[in-house]
């Protein structure tokens, strides 16, 4: 680990403060060195967060909140499980604990077995009244075989750009795509760049390219998200066009 002054080290609650909300008090440049997040930083990023932890009383008090919050949650924001199997998060919860399942493809269930792949909404309600909902998330264990060849397109989705994209990559921009190439090409597939995290932990590969997919800010899919207008000059208009035919 580099050298640090104690001064800049974090205190062992502020540690575990950061550590409840999911901020990493530390990372591995490479395989042989750890380096300590500051106090600074971690006290800006729980800022960020809406935690204040700019006291050591602000600290304590936070994370008294925080334990006590999560000891008498019902479910995590998300639950994930595979198809055929139920969450183990469920398992936690009080006898007679009542549950309410809005399934992607909008049916309701009472219950989590045998339910279908897809992103649900479930609503858990305990016998004490107190109620939790939580995105239930059921992967499928494998993807269907194809029925024969076929041939399909491949796209970096940082590449794909509409008149609505922010530049960076849209995953509603790419289902757009693969819409229209089956339907317009009877295209098979689309293939795309790496989206999630290049290796579950460390060591990485150093084979890999110096920026990790999730290294990457890419747009969330929707037309929900938010906007923002930019007024361009004549001289900004003109650059942009000669951007697009030169891209073209």
């Amino acid at each position: 680990m580099t050298a640090q002054r104690s001064a800049e080290l974090p205190a062992e609650d502020l540690s575990r403060l950061a550590e409840l909300h999911g901020v990493a008090t530390s990372y591995q440049p490479s395989a042989d060195r750890t380096v300590t997040a500051s106090a600074t930083a971690l006290t800006r990023a729980l800022a960020a967060l809406g935690v204040d932890a700019s006291t050591p009383g602000a600290v304590g008090a936070a994370l008294a909140a925080r334990e006590r919050e999560l000891r008498e949650r019902l479910l995590p924001p998300t639950v994930v499980c595979w198809s055929g199997d139920a969450p183990e998060a469920l398992a936690a919860l009080p006898s007679g604990t009542r549950l309410h399942i809005e399934t992607e493809q909008g049916e309701t269930r009472a219950a989590a077995d045998r339910l279908p792949p897809g992103v649900h909404r479930l609503t858990a309600t305990a016998p004490d009244g107190r109620t939790a909902h939580s995105h239930l998330v059921v992967a499928p264990a494998c993807l269907p075989a194809p029925s024969g060849r076929s041939y399909g397109l491949l796209v970096q989705l940082y590449s794909l750009l509409s008149r609505r994209s922010w530049g960076m990559g849209d995953l509603g921009d790419l289902a757009e795509l693969a819409a229209w190439a089956g339907r317009a090409l009877g295209a098979g597939f689309v293939q795309v760049n790496p989206l999630h995290a290049a290796v579950p932990g460390p060591p990485a590969d150093p084979s890999l390219p110096p920026s990790p997919p999730l290294s990457r800010p890419r747009a969330p899919a929707g037309r929900g998200r938010p906007r923002v207008r930019v007024r361009r000059g004549p001289r900004a208009r003109a650059g942009a066009a000669g951007a697009g035919r030169a891209a073209a």
